[in-house]
């Protein structure tokens, strides 16, 4: 898939391009397990563990009514709770930039997780940070916004007069802050190849008039998905099981969710390759 000769701001062709990063992820499937198994075993074990402690710590909490005033997570669940998050997060970011490159220069992956200490792989978290820095703009301007104009709702029941104000620009503000995300997320494929010629202003300029076209190519990719592994995820905690086996199910649960949604993830990740390969690299 190449853009159209001579048309600036060609049109993504969207469900031609869902079709393609679907295809592209089922064809290749035996790579995306090559991609994903260190990951995958890791993160397993991770919210296993995680899993476990909570339902623990939910019986302790149950069986005492003196602790349930109390209902702060213990230091060691919290300290794994965000060791989980940093390897989940370094997992998406490893698994999307093999993908990536498998899609864009038809690159075959190493052994998973290897690409850690790449450039690439770094080029990629810092392109992510500066988009997410960009898209908070909006944000940070209701802020200061809110103070300036004493939009801040006074406590109490009676609805404030500046109370739809705020509403109206919160929406804005989210608007706004998803556009910059849609619009810049060219950046991420184009790292992960180490293609620097493509700046903030030509991604913006070379997504133009195709933020729709991003958001629901995207979300047709994401939400299948996350309701799969809701599903998946929903099914093991119904599992009828004795108190005895409430920890496991709790471990297992987390185990199977988080496996689900890192082996589903390329598809997404896809969508970003085919749509960078379009918008671009046209011919």
């Amino acid at each position: 898939m190449v853009g159209t000769e001579g048309i600036s701001h060609p049109k993504l062709p969207l469900w031609r391009t869902i079709r393609l990063s679907y295809s592209s992820y089922f064809q290749h499937f035996g790579d995306v397990l090559r991609i994903s198994v260190f990951w995958l075993a890791t993160t397993a074990m991770l919210d296993a563990a995680m899993g476990w402690m909570q339902a623990s710590w939910m019986t302790h909490v149950l069986a005492n009514p003196r602790a349930r005033p109390d209902l702060t997570q213990p230091v060691e669940m919290t300290v794994l709770d965000n060791i989980g998050s940093a390897v989940v997060v370094l997992a998406s970011v490893s698994i999307a930039v093999a993908w990536h490159r498998l899609l864009l220069l038809e690159e075959r992956p190493g052994r998973s997780g290897g690409n850690l200490a790449t450039s690439a792989l770094w080029l990629y978290v810092g392109a992510a940070i500066i988009i997410c820095l960009l898209a908070a703009v909006p944000f940070l301007a209701l802020l200061l916004a809110t103070w300036l104009f004493g939009w801040t709702p006074a406590s109490g029941d009676a609805i404030e007069p500046q109370t739809p104000s705020l509403i109206a620009a919160t929406i804005v503000a989210y608007a706004a802050g998803t556009a910059i995300l849609l619009r810049l997320c060219l950046l991420l494929p184009a790292c992960a190849i180490g293609d620097l010629t493509l700046t903030i202003k030509g991604a913006w300029r070379r997504s133009r008039g195709n933020s729709w076209r991003l958001f629901w190519g995207i979300a047709a990719c994401i939400v299948p998905s996350a309701v799969i592994v809701g599903l998946v995820f929903l099914t093991v905690m119904l599992i009828p099981v004795t108190a005895d086996l409430y920890q496991a199910q709790w471990a297992a649960s987390g185990a199977i969710g988080i496996c689900c949604w890192l082996i589903t993830w390329p598809i997404w990740i896809g969508f970003l390759s085919h749509a960078f390969r379009y918008l671009a690299r046209p011919a």
